[in-house]
């Protein structure tokens, strides 16, 4: 995505889809509103390293020399705190209980009115927190430190490891997750971490910054050289990024919506594959016997495989004429019942398919080939008589089907000769024609 600024960004985090923030390098604040990123007035000038809110009109960030700064839906302001060191994560569960972890082991806490530093008991730094509510908080940094708070003190876990760790997620009390240094990925299962080592090649060895996931099997983690990793709860698979530059956070709305930020302002997209998308089909009916060519219109039909239109149509052939459009000659059997008809793009990964789009009509084939066209008001008048009158009982359904399967060969004897046509049409279209509109209020509804 076209972030607009080529300064790092170290955390992302929104409410939505359209309400994202994105917070880096001197001050930067980047917001997306669903279409584009768009640069924000933050009046700060030391680098922002984390965000995070309760609403689109009460968002947090915080960074260098202490700085914390508020958007209340209009503007940013700077809140007073009254420390230098650095800060790298915030996180809460509402407006009036916010923490906000940094350098020399700092924790404050926001309690909607004023910050105050809580005892953390340990001077190594912090560089993220992230928890499931108000006393079951977890804050993760240097030397594989690794810091509980149950509501009312903070006290240190056994991690397990010395690597440097950068992120911390999880779905539940139970289901924790922290990355860090040498793409070292922890878990906590409500008693103790543990390493998770063996899910990946031993050759990813780029530190990780940030986690993100929606539930305990889709989780993401980011990286040096654009690394990315999945969880599918039971192995993580390296997915391809598109760019060797570090990517510090992740955050998403869904597991189809996530969102990473990095060095150079690089700003990466995920959304799922869902397949090709058919958006129109033209013409969308066509009457039985005959052949025809008709366009499918929509999206990703680059690899398609095969076109299906449904029982009694076959399709003699497609043509992929570009990556939104496909040209199909089809064939409807004189056989075939009336109706509409799915229409499907099938492509390797699946089958695409719109319900109801085309429809089998009946043909007046020797009306039509007297008269040279489909159009005729005429021709008209008959199919309304055949779809009003006669399909509507057993008998006239019947001599529908009769007319269909020995008229077409008539039709194109007819057609073929226009002294014929004009003997046809004169003789016995016309005359019936006319006598079908002429008791029209009679058989009309």
């Amino acid at each position: 995505m076209s972030s607009g600024t080529i300064f790092g960004l170290y955390d992302v985090w929104g409410t939505s889809s359209s309400d994202v923030f994105a917070v880096g390098d001197a001050g930067i604040i980047l917001h997306y509103n669903g279409s584009v990123w768009s640069e924000m007035s933050s009046g700060a000038g030391d680098d922002l390293k984390g965000v995070w809110g309760t609403s689109p009109s009460d968002v947090f960030a915080v960074g260098d020399a202490g700085i914390i700064l508020h958007y209340n839906g209009s503007v940013w302001s700077e809140i007073s705190k009254g420390i230098a060191n650095w800060l790298y994560g915030v996180w809460g569960t509402s407006p009036s209980d916010v923490f906000t972890v940094g350098g020399g082991g700092v924790i404050l806490h926001y309690n909607g009115s004023d910050w105050s530093e809580m005892s953390s008991g340990n001077a190594t730094w912090l560089h993220r927190v992230w928890g499931t509510s108000s006393s079951d908080v977890f804050a993760v940094g240097d030397a594989g430190i690794i810091l509980h708070y149950n509501g009312s003190v903070w006290s240190e876990m056994s991690s397990g490891t010395a690597n440097i760790l950068k992120g911390v997620w999880g779905t539940s009390p139970s289901d924790v997750f922290a990355v860090g240094d040498a793409a070292i990925v922890m878990q906590y299962n409500g008693s103790v971490w543990s390493e998770m080592r063996s899910e990946w090649d031993a050759g990813i060895a780029n530190r990780l910054y940030g986690v993100w996931g929606t539930s305990t099997s889709d989780i993401f983690t980011v990286g040096g050289s654009g690394r990315i990793l999945h969880y599918d709860g039971s192995e993580w698979s390296e997915m391809s990024s598109g760019t060797a530059n570090i990517l510090y956070d992740v955050w998403g709305t869904s597991a189809s919506d996530v969102f990473a930020v990095g060095e150079n302002g690089i700003i990466l997209h995920y959304s799922e594959y869902l397949g090709p998308i058919i958006s129109s089909v033209n013409p969308n009916e066509g009457v039985k016997g005959k052949t025809l060519d008709i366009t499918i219109t929509g999206t990703d039909f680059t690899w398609a495989t095969s076109v299906g239109l449904g029982a009694g149509i076959a399709v003699n052939s497609f043509t992929i004429d570009s990556a939104t459009q496909i040209t199909a000659s089809i064939t409807i059997d004189t056989a075939a019942t009336l109706g509409t008809r799915n229409v499907s793009v099938t492509m390797p990964g699946g089958t695409t398919t719109v319900t109801d789009g085309f429809t089998v009509k009946g043909g007046c084939f020797i009306a039509t080939a007297a008269y040279g066209t489909s159009t005729a008001a005429e021709i008209d008048t008959l199919r309304a008589f055949r779809d009003e009158v006669l399909l509507q009982n057993s008998l006239g359904s019947q001599l529908v089907t009769l007319y269909y399967e020995v008229s077409p060969p008539v039709a194109d004897f007819i057609s073929e000769h226009d002294g014929l046509r004009t003997l046809v049409r004169e003789l016995l279209v016309d005359p019936v024609a006319w006598l079908v509109e002429a008791t029209g209020t009679l058989w009309r509804d």
